[in-house]
């Protein structure tokens, strides 16, 4: 579901009237400011091209992700790593503090990354206290 709130801050933040968005997107402004109330959800093709205006992500919009990850690279304003490029500092990040996973295929790298995402608090938690040691 669309998250209101990130599509009224996006509009605001680059100076954007609900009448601006409305004439972009080709739809009348009480149809756009019904999105920013929960009352209706755009159509997927709206929704790409809300998205596009902004240089975020679908995602983003749709609250599935707390980064505003870019459509493409060319309209980046953010750039995330890819899942693999994470997984590599978190491997060497191991092996500096003397841990050797050895060979690791990319889908162990996924679960490691999984792992530590849900359990970074924890991680976080034991460093500090390791390093206190």
């Amino acid at each position: 579901m669309l998250n209101p709130d990130r599509l009224i801050e996006l509009r605001k933040k680059n100076n954007y009237t609900q009448e601006y968005m409305a004439k972009k997107l080709g739809i009348d402004r009480t149809s756009y400011g019904k999105y920013e109330t929960y009352h209706v959800q755009p159509a997927n093709d709206i929704l790409v091209n809300i998205a596009k205006m902004f240089g975020v992500s679908t995602d983003y919009l749709l609250n599935n992700t707390n980064i505003p990850t870019p459509i493409n690279e060319n309209q980046s304003k953010i750039k995330e790593p890819s899942l693999n490029e994470k997984a590599l500092k978190v491997y060497d990040e191991l092996k500096n503090v003397g841990i050797d996973l050895g060979e690791i295929s990319e889908t162990e790298y996924k679960r490691l990354l999984l792992f530590i995402d849900r359990n970074k608090d924890l991680i976080l938690e034991r460093t500090v206290a390791n390093n206190g040691k």
